[in-house]
């Protein structure tokens, strides 16, 4: 929320389950993975929360906001920060494994990064689609369309569709 707390809901009830609290707004949506909830906020820090206990597990800090949902597969966690860098932080300990600058106006990425064959497909306000390697952050290519990109990617049967603000949908296969 806005008030810069996380809270669990019973969906049966909507009863609050726990709130958390962080030190700045939450614009992102929340990623679960492996009973805990992960998020960034506009506190310079990405957290970790056990899901059924709402006691954090870590918290990394970084240069600046965490605006975008992350993604996260294999112990790992992606999310891009408004100090221009993707992070790749480890799900269990919060351990940066790497950052990689990318050349966009802030904030860095508007849209959750898509993961597929070992890599990160991302859209940017820079109007370009880039493909970074999860393994180590390298930026292996980049597609530059006419206009920003403010929708997340989706992992389609063979490629990735994405949309632009230039009114196309790409197909990257």
């Amino acid at each position: 929320a806005h008030n810069g707390y996380m809270y669990a809901l019973n969906r049966f009830d909507g009863k609050m389950l726990w709130q958390f609290r962080t030190g700045g707004k939450l614009m992102a949506s929340p990623m679960v993975l492996e009973n805990t909830v992960y998020f960034g906020s506009w506190d310079h820090a990405f957290y970790a929360v056990d899901l059924h206990s709402g006691k954090q597990k870590w918290k990394t800090g970084a240069g600046d906001n965490f605006s975008i949902a992350a993604s996260g597969i294999g112990g790992k966690i992606f999310a891009g920060n408004d100090d221009l860098k993707l992070y790749c932080l480890d799900a269990h300990s919060g351990k940066v494994i790497w950052k990689t600058p990318i050349n966009s106006p802030s904030p860095l990425l508007s849209s959750t990064p898509a993961i597929a064959g070992g890599m990160l497909y991302c859209g940017s306000p820079d109007s370009n689609v880039y493909a970074v390697d999860s393994r180590n952050g390298a930026i292996k290519w980049k597609l530059k369309t006419q206009r920003p990109i403010v929708s997340s990617p989706a992992v389609a049967q063979g490629g990735i569709c994405i949309g632009s603000q230039d009114g196309n949908l790409y197909f990257i296969y």
